[in-house]
């Protein structure tokens, strides 16, 4: 099941193509755990979270807090005015950016890091992204 949180008042959020990315990436990583939350948010509630566990005073476009229980995955927190500033600064449409920070904070809940953004999990992001949305190389 997947918990959608929409804690903005500005922005509307696509629940249903939101759990069909989940459902998306459940099924391309194997991931029988079945439970997760997605916390939609402005920047200053994202950036309280991020000085709080990361100790990083300033706002980000997702995080992600893995569960610690056997069916619960965990918590994505994502800033939708920085997922929009990610969209303008990349050129790339809004909806393909949401997508990616989704996919992002998920690979993120599962064990995957990063350093760079030649790593493996971006990488992967990146391939998951094209297959979900359609788009050819």
């Amino acid at each position: 099941m997947v918990t959608i949180i929409n804690k903005t008042r500005k922005y509307k959020i696509n629940k249903s193509q939101i759990v069909k990315l989940v459902n998306f990436m459940k099924l391309k990583t194997d991931i029988k755990k079945v439970n997760l939350s997605i916390v939609f948010c402005g920047e200053r509630f994202i950036r309280n979270y991020n000085k709080k566990y990361r100790n990083k005073d300033s706002s980000t476009d997702v995080l992600s807090f893995p569960g610690g229980e056997q069916t619960y995955l965990g918590d994505i927190i994502i800033s939708i005015p920085n997922v929009f500033k990610n969209s303008i600064r990349e050129k790339v449409p809004y909806r393909e950016e949401l997508f990616r920070v989704i996919i992002h904070g998920f690979l993120h809940l599962i064990g995957y890091e990063h350093k760079d953004e030649n790593s493996f999990m971006i990488r992967f992001q990146e391939k998951l992204l094209k297959e979900f949305t359609g788009q050819d190389d």
